[in-house]
């Protein structure tokens, strides 16, 4: 399913799909799961993506004015967005923020909304560009070619639920979950959907139990040493066993998104 956060204005229902490929419900209401809370400042370059008055999804600001996130939470107007950078808790201003309405949204070409394939986008920020802070970084993306080893741990963050069917975290979170190859991650999903050169897999394939989930769409997966490898895009429900959770791999994206930004 999507890790897109529903609030009450975007609720739908699950996508109906023939019985081989039974894939991701469209927009059910899912934080990360297993996780623990960020500290203040460890994840600059993370932000919130508002949709419709309230946060939908994740996102990483890679520019001065420009945010990089899931093509999926890109389909609505372009007016109705708000991205914050420097946010950590999203009940209460720390000071941090700053925050930039959209001026131009440009989602892959190819973006698949039946199967998720080039499930990546881009928010060209309005206004002022957005300076580097204590708060603020820009993501740094792993170079083309490289790739995580098989059991490698890689840590996700967002404010999406903590369990399947919950409510939004206030404050940003992280889990560490280990990498998945894709060949054993198809397998997985074989009776699902698709996995595709262009996503990734990560997750604890016998006892589940740390994921990422609804509201976390488009929000970072991260190398240990703090180099983004992707971006949240869907899963068969949150942090289940056999079924890890299923990133767009920006790797395969880096010069699309070289040719894309501002």
């Amino acid at each position: 399913m999507f890790r897109f956060a529903v609030i009450a204005a975007l609720a739908v229902s699950a996508i109906a799909m023939p019985p081989k490929k039974l894939g991701p419900p469209r927009l059910t209401d899912k934080r990360i799961v297993g996780g623990v809370n960020a500290d203040q400042g460890e994840f600059p370059a993370q932000v919130s993506v508002h949709i419709y008055g309230g946060h939908a999804c994740g996102g990483t600001i890679i520019g001065p004015n420009v945010v990089l996130t899931a093509g999926h939470c890109c389909a609505y107007p372009r007016g109705e967005y708000l991205v914050v950078a420097g946010e950590h808790n999203l009940n209460s201003g720390e000071g941090t923020e700053e925050e930039r309405d959209v001026a131009r949204i440009v989602q892959h070409e190819s973006y698949d909304d039946f199967n998720l394939t080039d499930d990546i986008c881009l928010l060209h920020l309005a206004g002022n560009p957005i300076e580097e802070t204590d708060a603020i970084r820009y993501a740094t993306l792993a170079e083309t070619g490289r790739e995580p080893a098989d059991l490698e741990l890689l840590t996700v963050t967002g404010w999406g639920t903590t369990s399947e069917g919950g409510s939004l975290s206030s404050i940003l979170k992280k889990v560490d979950v280990p990498y998945v190859p894709n060949d054993r991650c198809a397998d997985e999903y074989a009776n699902f959907n698709d996995v595709t050169p262009g996503m990734l897999c990560a997750g604890f394939e016998q006892q589940g139990g740390a994921d990422a989930c609804q509201g976390d769409s488009g929000g970072p997966i991260f190398f240990s040493d703090g180099t983004q490898v992707g971006l949240t895009s869907w899963g068969y429900g949150c942090a289940r066993p056999g079924y890890p959770g299923v990133y767009t791999r920006t790797t395969l994206y880096n010069d699309w998104i070289a040719a894309n930004s501002p």
